[in-house]
């Protein structure tokens, strides 16, 4: 017997049973979760609905990787190797990112318009924390680089946890 999900067939290869368990089929069967993409152009959050596998959606740093696939070109110096670990201590999601990640923020150009680069900075920081707090249970994302206390950006200070920023965002 065949399945269809989406654009992935499935094929049941039970054992002679004539039913259908959602255990069966659990890896095929998708969430939506939202991805908050920055747009520097308008200085807003485009909230995009993405779906990921069922195991996929509680994982914080896979929502990380879909938000480092998804980001603009303005924002392409950085990717998902630029998370370097990811925990969660209560409330709060530590993001670890590499040596590099501060000096990275500095070189982010100034949007087209009449923005400048603390607004595109601010952006790429809060859709990384807005995407990570959409999670239950993660309410402020705290940054370090190298596993040192990263006191500043290029002009935001990140010495401290952040909570989430939802003023600019627009859905999708």
């Amino acid at each position: 017997m065949k399945i269809f999900f989406g654009d992935t067939e499935a094929t049941y290869a039970g054992m002679g049973a004539k039913m259908f368990r959602r255990a069966d089929f659990t890896q095929l069967i998708g969430n939506t979760v939202y991805i908050d993409v920055p747009d520097a152009s308008e200085n807003v959050f485009r909230s995009t609905h993405v779906s990921l596998p069922y195991g996929d959606t509680y994982l914080p740093k896979i929502r990380l990787k879909k938000l480092f696939e998804m980001l603009p070109e303005e924002y392409a110096l950085f990717t998902i190797d630029d998370v370097k670990d990811m925990y969660v201590y209560d409330d709060i999601a530590v993001i670890d990112m590499t040596a590099g990640f501060v000096d990275k923020l500095k070189q982010l150009p100034a949007p087209d318009g009449n923005g400048d680069t603390d607004s595109i900075e601010s952006l790429l920081i809060y859709s990384i924390v807005n995407t990570v707090t959409e999670l239950d249970g993660i309410n402020k994302v705290w940054f370090l680089e190298n596993g040192e206390r990263v006191l500043s950006g290029a002009s935001l200070y990140l010495g401290n946890a952040l909570l989430r920023s939802p003023g600019n965002i627009v859905a999708e």
